[in-house]
């Protein structure tokens, strides 16, 4: 038999646990306790007594040590992703799929009944055949989470216990089985992550199976934590633990000197560890940034080991810690702390609350002039212009070391599209010679309120005692009761029944005439707001232009326009030979009149009935789809009146005919103040 160094199959790379049963395979014999170590009862396994270091495993010692650290790091990372999903789904249940396959099922035991996790509560959790991130690998099992109340400033604690079963899911090189309990606690602000993982009373144990033999990893006495600082960009990770190891054939105890730190999503630059064993040995390893690797150094005698072989990854990656979206593909990939500025987390294309910010992250911090010019969101609707008519957005943004936090000048449209104006194609580090992209967002905010408004008729309001019903009970929003106010935004005014309640009736306040705009917004119980608007046409008369037709059974259709606009709109008359021709153009119908009638006939109360000798008259109409109709009728002279030029001072007409055996009703309005008929 003969002494090993621990040695990494690909899977052992994938995930650090995997070291122990990489160690089973390779070794031909256990590598025991030597010369130095302390005398033991013969019944003491040999993983329980202090490791004799030598040059020959003292990289070992160290690689599988904070592997294992990394390990119980990695569940507890994984205890507080599974509460956070519970407790984001506000349901006792939830299931799905994980990344890479395999399937998750979550369970709540509210023993307080609120609806959510918290202290005292019970969190079972059931994977089959389960990616889970931290861990890098697939898993099948039992475990339970039992919450308790956490530190102050915590945001989760708890114990997670892994099932009998809890195991690597791929057995074609053997089994992997984790036992033992392991205690955490989580605290979240905006500028700091911190997770901490226990083992409590009870060791924390590694179980390795293959060709009929066993490997136990007993590791106790942890305590691990990883602390991500956004402003400083710094993930600090200190640690210490007593690892009883088969593989190893002894105990040694781990402990950071000093905390190891890295840039983000970068291997250590600094930092220091102490790995013991019998007799006062030790090995120092010492992390070297310039070179990207840990030296290890027993007696003065110095070994270099690249860094990917001592510390998983997830130790130092962003991912995880801050939230999926940081690394989209999914993996944790690290890089040497002289080429690590980067955009480390994006703001990820997906949605934001309206009201929300944007964030996002780089590697090392940059100067507060970093990100120059004007950061902007444009509406990505194929107008070019969201629902409340803006074509861009303007950003306000707050620099923080390497955190950038950004927020609109004024609320987002509710399930609107946006996409970022990004001013520049790079943004600088502190060190001023390191570059890297400038952020982007593309994306939809939530759909958290809904204002809409529904019209009792065709929204025209004919007459000074017309009136219209504006419905906004189709609304919504999230959180509660929604609130409603409207409002007037131009045009000819109007009067309320109210401007508190869903359902409510306006009506003209005065004889005028034009397009009145009214505004709804319905707000939730977070203060996020939604808007429509409606536009309504006023026929009162006044100083207005309009022609409004309908049958006998239909409601009214006009054109409206103002008395100065420009032709084809236009009122003219001859005097000389009593000939009237108006144009009214609207959108999407127009209508136009065309009457010629001895000069005579043109009297205020007068009227002129067609057919008749010397009359000519034609009529097109809005109701009547922009075609015309004949029939017998006549037209009520109610105002006519001629400027000294002889131009159309005002005029008020009511005609009635036959048209393809219906009746068609209609007036025209010219800055006349004789009202319209309702």
């Amino acid at each position: 038999m003969h002494q090993h160094r621990a040695r990494l199959t690909a899977a052992g790379r994938r995930v650090a646990l995997a070291a122990a049963l990489a160690g089973l395979l390779t070794a031909c014999g256990g590598g025991g306790g030597g010369g130095d170590s302390p005398a033991a009862p013969a019944d003491t396994p040999a993983r329980d007594k202090p490791l004799a270091l030598s040059a020959a495993n003292r990289d070992g010692a160290a690689t599988l040590a904070v592997g294992y650290a990394g390990t119980a790091l990695s569940m507890g990372q994984a205890a507080v992703d599974w509460v956070s999903a519970l407790d984001a789904a506000r349901t006792a249940t939830a299931s799905g799929s994980c990344r890479n396959g395999g399937s998750y099922t979550l369970t709540l035991t509210d023993r307080d009944n609120n609806g959510r996790p918290s202290a005292g509560d019970r969190l079972d959790v059931v994977v089959t055949g389960c990616w889970i991130d931290p861990l890098e690998d697939a898993f099948s099992g039992a475990l339970a989470i039992d919450l308790v109340a956490p530190p102050s400033g915590a945001t989760w604690a708890g114990t997670m216990t892994p099932g009998a079963g809890f195991s690597l899911a791929d057995t074609s090189q053997g089994t992997i089985r984790l036992s033992g309990p392991l205690t955490f606690d989580y605290t979240v602000t905006d500028a700091r992550r911190t997770l901490h993982v226990g083992s409590g009373a009870s060791p924390f144990v590694i179980l390795a199976t293959a060709a009929g033999q066993s490997l136990t990893e007993s590791i106790s006495a942890v305590d691990v934590r990883r602390e991500l600082d956004r402003e400083a960009a710094r993930n600090r990770l200190t640690l210490s633990l007593t690892a009883s190891s088969d593989t190893l054939g002894g105990r040694v105890v781990l402990a950071t000197g000093t905390s190891l730190a890295s840039w983000l999503n970068a291997y250590p630059d600094a930092g220091a560890l102490s790995v013991s064993g019998a007799s006062g040995q030790s090995v120092t390893v010492t992390a070297d940034g310039v070179r990207n690797v840990f030296v290890f150094d027993l007696a003065g005698n110095s070994n270099v080991a690249d860094v990917t072989r001592v510390l998983p990854a997830f130790v130092f990656s962003t991912k995880g810690l801050v939230g999926a979206d940081a690394d989209s593909n999914g993996s944790y990939k690290l890089k040497p702390a002289s080429a690590s500025f980067a955009l480390a987390i994006s703001p990820a294309n997906a949605s934001i609350d309206p009201s929300g910010t944007f964030t996002w992250q780089y590697t090392k911090p940059i100067a507060a002039d970093a990100i120059s010019g004007t950061l902007a969101l444009h509406a990505t609707a194929l107008s070019g212009r969201d629902s409340w008519g803006r074509e861009t957005v303007g950003l306000t943004w707050q620099v923080k070391g390497a955190w950038v936090t950004a927020t609109p000048v004024e609320q987002l449209a509710p399930g609107q599209g946006y996409g970022t104006l990004t001013p520049a194609a790079s943004v600088s580090s502190m060190s001023g010679n390191e570059f890297t992209d400038a952020p982007h967002w593309l994306g939809t905010t939530r759909a958290t309120v809904s204002a809409k408004v529904g019209l009792s008729s065709t929204g025209l309001l004919v007459g000074p005692t017309a009136s219209v019903t504006l419905d906004a009970s189709a609304s919504t929003a999230t959180g509660g009761a929604a609130a409603y106010a409207w409002r007037q935004i131009s045009g000819p005014p109007l009067i309320f029944s109210r401007t508190d309640q869903a359902v409510i009736q306006v009506r003209p306040q005065a004889a005028d005439t034009g397009a009145a705009v009214v505004e709804l917004e319905v707000r939730n119980p977070a203060g996020e707001r939604d808007i429509s608007r409606v536009t309504l046409q006023v026929a009162g008369g006044g100083n207005g232009l309009f022609l409004a037709s309908r049958f006998a059974d239909t409601d009214w259709l006009t054109v409206l326009t103002q008395p100065d606009s420009p032709p084809p709109n236009y009122v003219r008359y001859n005097a000389g030979i009593g000939f009237l021709d108006m144009t009214v153009t609207g959108n999407p119908t127009s209508g136009r009149l065309v009457v010629a009638a001895p000069p005579a006939s043109w009297v205020v109360g007068g009227t002129i009935a067609f057919p008749a000798s010397g009359v000519t008259y034609s009529f097109t109409a809005p109701s009547l789809g922009g075609g015309g109709c004949s029939g017998d009728g006549a037209i009520r002279i109610r105002d006519f009146a001629l400027a000294a030029d002889g131009a159309v001072a005002s005029l008020a007409l009511d005609f009635d005919q036959a048209c393809n055996g219906r009746r068609l009703f209609g007036q025209v309005r010219y800055n006349s103040s004789v009202p319209p008929t309702p």
